[in-house]
């Protein structure tokens, strides 16, 4: 049986008056990868015998929206009384808040944003 786990976040990092392009995206999604393996490599060492990943951005509204999407297989001898489950979604947490510190401050470069 296949097990999976989705969720989604939107949030507001200036790309409306920043767009984003498409080499800026590819350097992004580079980053997200190399935070996820990271972040698994120090917490799971040698216990890792199989991982894949697979990092996809899809830029919309003339680069003014972002959408990544982050997929990990990872395999290794047993860890109790963490699950791999668990330690792959702290690994995706640790690269979206990556990911988001620095759209965010690629956005604020330039843009003036008017208090509402």
């Amino acid at each position: 049986m296949k097990r999976g786990y989705f969720e989604r976040r939107v949030v507001d990092v200036g790309l409306s008056c920043k767009p984003l392009s498409v080499d800026e995206l590819e350097a992004l999604l580079e980053g997200v990868e190399e935070r996820v393996r990271g972040v698994l490599r120090r917490i799971l060492g040698r216990r890792l015998t199989g991982f894949e990943i697979t990092v996809e951005g899809r830029l919309y509204g003339d680069g003014k929206g972002l959408t990544v999407s982050v997929e990990v297989f990872a395999e290794g001898r047993q860890i109790a009384p963490i699950s791999y489950e668990e330690l792959v979604a702290e690994a995706i947490d640790e690269a979206a808040r990556w990911l988001y510190e620095r759209l965010r401050q690629r956005g604020g470069e330039g843009c003036s944003r008017e208090a509402h």
